[in-house]
């Protein structure tokens, strides 16, 4: 973190995303972190959650770009170094505290669960705490939205794999199950265990950190707070109460904190427009860099539909421009083995986008860079884009001529152009494009 100020002289802390170690692009959890804090901005965020400030790019001595994100500045620090380094209160100031942080947590991570996004990196040196001890969730790095229309994943698959860290990774991720929000509801346990205990467990490896947990859950005295965390703890996912269940507990109504509302995020406020393929602008919520504009491609002057509503039609030169990109982009998919019809829909609402500010068409390195930042934010599993580059068995005919460097260049801009939020928006959601099956792709090491 490196200490900036805004033009008031507000301090503020800025994040540096590392680039891919091994093609030097921006990284998945970059564009997943940034997207998701996208969704959560204005009055779709929680006093519990980080809030985005600025976004900042720069040039990288590679030629690409290094993206950072202005945050406040949380001078206490984490949790995870105010329980070890023996600051964290102490006493009945100390029970308090505990009450309080794992309240504001739980309802942090319980509006998150409500709006089906999973945070999958819950652990104490993620949570940033205020001045007066207020709890701060931060690291969006490997959220997911798990359900509904903005799921990353196609309806029916499940999320699987390791991810996240060992010591407060639920049994059913360690056991690569399918799992759900209530693997955030154990991973919160785990942060009220230490807070309970005054010190972080230290557990490289999961089977230990079981261990620990298991053997720290029968020494839990039967008072609220503890029992709290027994609930959390359950190894059983079904039985485990969710984070939501949790905050109508005795311990947190004795202490006067109620259970906060359930709010839904409206996703009309935190996408920036985009157009369809009649030409017509979708949402109403509020503009942003790349998301309205003007016209993508060429073909003269749009004409006003007959009913004189005001919403531009495409010409039959930009239509037929527009249909020759869609099947252009199902081949490339296709090529790719993608299984994900997100990324199929994503690509060409990306290649929209940017087409209102350079020309994209047929054959363009950017329209090829669309479907692999399309994959690389979508799919489960990240592909070795040096791979993609050599394609020594001629996999990919499309992709002959394609390469990192270029494509580095190109992420940034669409990126920019999307808002720095990859998520589908408008009717791109519903469009019917679909990916197909196929050979197996080579693929990096699983990023779930």
């Amino acid at each position: 973190m490196i200490t900036v100020y805004d033009d008031e002289g507000t301090e503020l802390a800025l994040k540096v995303f590392e680039n891919d170690e091994d093609n030097d692009t921006l990284d998945s959890g970059t564009l997943r972190e940034l997207s998701i804090l996208r969704l959560l901005r204005g009055s779709n965020g929680h006093k519990g959650l980080v809030p985005m400030i600025d976004i900042q790019e720069r040039g990288h001595s590679s030629g690409g770009d290094c993206i950072s994100m202005a945050m406040p500045r949380y001078k206490l620090g984490d949790l995870q170094h105010l329980l070890d380094g023996g600051a964290f209160p102490k006493g009945p100031k100390g029970r308090k505290a505990r009450v309080k942080i794992a309240h504001e947590l739980l309802s942090a991570v319980a509006y998150l669960n409500d709006n089906n996004v999973m945070h999958r990196d819950i652990k104490a040196d993620n949570v940033m705490l205020t001045d007066d001890l207020h709890a701060v969730l931060i690291d969006f790095s490997l959220a997911k939205i798990m359900d509904g229309v903005h799921a990353i994943l196609p309806p029916g698959s499940t999320h699987t794999g390791e991810v996240g860290t060992a010591t407060y990774a639920a049994p059913e991720v360690v056991a690569q199950q399918p799992y759900g929000t209530k693997s955030d509801a154990w991973s919160a346990g785990v942060v009220l265990l230490e807070m309970l205990n005054g010190h972080t467990l230290a557990a490289e490896k999961d089977a230990t950190a079981f261990k620990l947990i298991e053997a720290a859950k029968i020494n839990l005295p039967n008072k609220p707070f503890a029992n709290l965390i027994r609930k959390l703890l359950e190894v059983d996912p079904v039985k485990r109460m969710s984070c939501r269940e949790a905050l109508g507990l005795e311990v947190f109504s004795k202490a006067g904190f109620a259970v906060p509302d359930i709010r839904t995020i409206d996703y009309n406020l935190c996408l920036p427009e985009a157009e369809d393929d009649e030409g017509h602008e979708e949402n109403s919520g509020s503009s942003s860099s790349g998301g309205s504009g003007g016209s993508g491609g060429s073909g003269g002057e749009r004409k006003r539909d007959r009913k004189g509503n005001g919403k531009p039609k495409l010409s039959s030169i930009e239509l037929s421009k527009q249909s020759r990109i869609k099947k252009a982009i199902r081949k490339y998919c296709d090529e790719l083995n993608v299984t994900n019809a997100n990324i199929e829909k994503a690509a060409f609402m990306y290649a929209m986008d940017v087409s209102k500010i350079v020309d994209v068409d047929v054959g363009s390195s950017i329209l090829l860079d669309c479907v692999v930042i399309a994959e690389k934010f979508f799919d489960t599993v990240e592909r070795d884009l040096n791979d993609l580059e050599e394609d020594e068995e001629d996999e990919f005919p499309s992709f002959q001529n394609w390469n990192v460097e270029a494509y580095r260049e190109n992420e940034g801009t669409i990126f920019m152009v999307m808002d720095y939020c990859l998520y589908l928006r408008g009717r791109y959601i519903e469009d019917d494009g679909s990916g197909k099956g196929g050979k197996k792709k080579k693929k990096k090491a699983n990023k779930q």
